[in-house]
């Protein structure tokens, strides 16, 4: 959901034909490991392939590590701190819009260097926040490609190479008015070298059965897209 052409597809205008709309097939693993009472390591693996008609297959690898550390606050469930590193990469640059293009960002490495913040305060209360804020900053290299991939007309984009700084928030929250009406919201920002994306979101939600309290579980899962 990058770009129109990635999601639904465009129309070429020189041969009529049309081509985007990609997908992605993929596995991912997970495993979590509690180091001592406050130390916990994560790690995630993933590989996928990124198809589309009239868009070359594009071998899609991820990884993930994070190290966090419980600070035991008072009046949180649980408030960690702690450093996170990612690498993603494709095997083919499929970010341009000519005929034979993904139109979706697929660098040939992305290493990411960050400090992951997360926090949930206390269950089984009228209010209950959870949230993350992850500042960090990205080397990212994207190889030359073909301007036009699909026809006979020369040229390529130069490889390009950029280290910047991003940042990636969310904030969401659930408050009982009465036994049996809660209010919801949301608020999500990120900002990157590829886009800047703000979404904010609220809900009224009616619970046929008396709540006294809520829980984490009870906070609207709101679709971001």
């Amino acid at each position: 959901m990058e770009s129109i052409l990635s999601y639904t597809g465009i129309i070429d205008p020189t041969t009529g034909r049309g081509f985007g709309r990609v997908v992605e097939t993929d596995g991912k693993g997970s495993a979590s490991y509690s180091i001592t009472e406050r130390w916990d390591a994560a790690a995630m693996a993933s590989l996928g392939v990124r198809t589309g008609k009239d868009v070359a297959d594009n071998v899609h690898t991820a990884a993930e590590l994070s190290l966090s550390y419980d600070l035991k606050l008072p009046k949180f469930d649980s408030f960690t701190v702690g450093p996170e590193y990612s690498f993603e990469r494709f095997d083919h640059n499929q970010s341009g819009f000519t005929l034979g293009n993904g139109g979706y960002y697929s660098p040939q490495s992305l290493h990411r260097i960050g400090i992951g913040v997360n926090f949930l305060s206390l269950e089984a209360r009228d209010l209950v926040v959870r949230g993350s804020v992850s500042p960090g900053w990205q080397h990212s290299r994207e190889g030359g490609v073909p301007v036009f991939p699909a026809s006979e007309r020369r040229g390529r984009t130069a490889t390009t190479r950029k280290d910047s700084p991003d940042f990636d928030s969310e904030v969401d929250a659930v408050y009982r008015l009465t036994d049996h009406w809660s209010l919801g919201g949301l608020a999500h920002v990120e900002r990157s070298p590829q886009f800047n994306e703000w979404f904010t979101g609220i809900s009224l939600r009616f619970s046929f059965g008396a709540r006294s309290s809520l829980m984490s579980t009870d906070i609207p899962a709101f679709p971001l897209h």
